[in-house]
Order: structure tokens, then sequence, then C-alpha cells
């Protein structure tokens, strides 16, 4: 009942082509019975560690579950301020399966559920952690792959997976203009948002990330069909917008306020869409 994609983007401009950033975008829709609520919260930033997060699959554990493991992550609760990233990572899972062994997991409403994890280390990279449970097996905790020299896709998940890995076929063609970048998977998941038919994929994108400097976790506002949306929700009338990053649909840098480019920002136009 959800889509969630995590790449991974290079700065070209580097003589080394090093990654400079991470991110996951997911969509905001809850299924529930027959109904559906396009506000449901998908991914988690952790403001004192350099760690981002999202789930698919069931709801009720691991919203509450990764909320927990945030909060006890920002209150020093789960690894120390220094831990490397797989430290972290196996205190995270280790909190995952202690407050399973708690869930009533025969409930025929569990399903089959994925948390995926970024972080980065203390040498400035990055590594990707999927912990997965499944009935005949239980949890498990992987190491993704990273590949090297390009902006690429790290996962795709969810019951929206085939519709993003269809479009994304087209969108990383080798005609592609946009191909190995950044921008290109952004703009295949707001554009697929738009125009998909797929009943459990819906609302609006949500986006936190991490930079390969000092910022931990972090969460991004986005603009989209002309609204202001963070994590899901849409936002009442303020003053000031700008205590967050913003993006629009195309992956270009937006001031809050205008819901304009900034005013120096690279425009990204979307080539698939000319």
């Amino acid at each position: 009942m959800t889509v969630v994609v995590g790449w991974i983007a290079c700065d070209n401009h580097s003589a080394s082509a090093i990654y400079g950033s991470a991110y996951i975008v997911s969509d905001s829709r809850y299924v529930i019975n027959r109904g559906t609520y396009d506000n449901g919260r998908k991914l988690f930033a952790l403001k004192k560690s350099p760690d981002i997060m999202a789930y698919c699959g069931d709801v009720l554990f691991p919203i509450t579950t990764i909320s927990q493991i945030n909060e006890l992550a920002d209150s020093g609760l789960l690894f120390p301020s220094n831990a490397s990233s797989d430290i972290r990572s196996c205190k995270i899972f280790e909190q995952i399966k202690f407050q399973f062994s708690k869930y009533p997991s025969h409930s025929y409403l569990f399903c089959d559920t994925s948390i995926y994890h970024i972080a980065r280390n203390e040498d400035k990279m990055f590594s990707v952690y999927k912990y997965s449970f499944k009935r005949d097996v239980g949890w498990v905790r992987e190491i993704l792959p990273i590949k090297k020299g390009f902006s690429h896709m790290l996962f795709c998940d969810g019951s929206g997976k085939e519709d993003i890995e269809e479009k994304f076929s087209a969108y990383n063609s080798p005609k592609a203009l946009n191909t190995r970048t950044s921008r290109n998977i952004y703009q295949c998941f707001t554009q697929l948002l738009l125009d998909c038919s797929n009943p459990t994929f819906g609302g609006a994108p949500q986006l936190v990330g991490l930079y390969r400097g000092k910022n931990n976790g972090m969460h991004f506002g986005v603009i989209h069909k002309e609204q202001r949306h963070y994590l899901g929700s849409p936002l009442q009338e303020l003053r000031d917008y700008n205590f967050v990053e913003w993006y629009n649909d195309n992956f270009e840098r937006c001031d809050g306020n205008t819901m304009k480019i900034k005013p120096g920002a690279m425009r990204q136009p979307n080539p698939n869409l000319l």
C-alpha cells in the first residue's frame, strides 16, 4: 500500500565523482478497508544522527516502532553519539526485533514488511540497510549494495513497485536526457504520482535526505499540485515557511513562501514532458 524509493546522488563536478547526498521519497497514501487516507507518514529523519528511514507493508508496527527509535536515538538512549553506521544499524535492528517480540505477529492483519535505512558513515560515505519480516523466516538484516560513480536507485519497494520500474525504464533509457542523475529519479516518481491509476499509490510525495557533510537526517518540504506539504501533511497558513528546504516536482530548490524556484537555483526541467 505504498511506494518507497531510495537513491544516492553523485557529485559529477568532483574529480573523483563522490557521492554527495542520499534521499528517500514516498507517497502518502494509506489504504484503510475500501477507503484511502492521503496524509500518512512513511519517512523519518533522525535529528541527532545521520540516518533516514522508510517502511512499506504493514503500517501500525513500523510507524510505531520507527517513531520510538527516532525519539530514542535523538535522546541518546539507543546508541552513542559517535557510533559508526554499522553499530547504529545493529542497534536499530535489535530494537525492531525486541519490540516485535511483544507484538501479536500471529494476527492475520500483519503482512510482510520492510524497513529501509540509509546511514552516513564516519568517513562521510553512505551505507544502506534493509530490515525485512516474512512469516516463514522472521526478521532479517541485509546490507544493500551501492554502485560506483553515478547517481542511481538504491531500492524500490511497495505495492506500486512495478509501476515505478516500468516508468523508470523509459526515464533511464539510453536515449533519456537525464539518465544517471538524481533529478531523473525524483521526476519519475512525482510524474507517476500525478498520472498513476494504481489505487494504493497517492497523496503528495514526502522526502528525506542526507548530505555528505555534517548535517544529520533532514526532512524536506515539497511543493506538489501548487500546494505545500511536509511529511505527507498539507500545511496551514503561515507567515513564513522557510524553516526547511523546499523542492518542487522537478527537484528544483524553491522558496517556501512564494513556491517559486529560488533565485540562483539550478533549473531542472523534465525532458520527458517536452
